[in-house]
């Protein structure tokens, strides 16, 4: 996870890649996930990831609207003309409703299979957005004053940090189940070692010496 946090942090020569974010952050966990007997067992931990994973792309894609609303009011002189234009263009663009994530509605999605399609789906149809704004762009401008990518990197921190307990939660439940597989393996070889001394005993009775 530590690989998959440091992706999150500022590069001024690759080209913000939004979807290669996401998906690298949540790497195999909606596979590993699925694989499971009870997937309805994590449905807490899945739940942070998909809350905080569309709380990150709110907070992308508010500082893509307040960039973009710069730049299309940039001609505007009158700070009401610029208010009143700013509150029409965010009228256009809404950000989309958040995912229903209800315990009951996520354990049925969880049932359902590919449970981070819809955030996925999200950051590709954000992506050319984010990378026409986010790109290059370094945590403070060079008299010190934070930008956005403060924001969007604290986000994305975040969204990385529900990932890995999700992970973690994973990681145990599969050594808990190597481990109950190992113990079924030793009393199964300890039973079928106790059938043979059974029989050895009983064929020595016999006079008759088996290996």
């Amino acid at each position: 996870m530590t690989r998959l946090l440091r992706r999150t942090r500022p590069d001024r020569e690759a080209a913000f890649d939004l979807p290669a974010l996401v998906a690298g952050t949540l790497g195999e966990v909606a596979e590993r996930t699925a694989r499971l007997r009870n997937p309805a067992a994590l449905v807490d931990e899945v739940t942070g990831v998909l809350r905080e994973g569309w709380r990150a792309l709110d907070r992308i894609e508010t500082v893509v609207l307040a960039r973009e609303t710069a730049a299309l009011t940039a001609h505007l002189t009158s700070y009401q003309q610029k208010q009143h234009a700013a509150q029409a263009f965010r009228t256009l663009h809404p950000l989309p409703e958040p995912p229903d994530l209800r315990a009951e509605t996520v354990a049925e999605l969880l049932a359902a299979g590919p449970w981070d399609a819809e955030l996925l789906s999200r950051s590709e149809s954000l992506a050319q957005r984010a990378a026409a704004v986010l790109t290059g762009l370094p945590p403070t401008t060079a008299t010190g004053k934070t930008t956005s990518r403060v924001k969007v990197d604290a986000a994305l921190k975040v969204f990385a940090v529900a990932v890995r307990d999700l992970t973690a939660r994973l990681d145990r439940i599969d050594r808990h189940t190597a481990n109950a597989h190992n113990a079924a393996a030793a009393r199964e070889d300890s039973a079928e070692q106790a059938r043979m001394s059974h029989a050895r005993k009983t064929l020595a009775q016999y006079g008759i010496e088996a290996s």
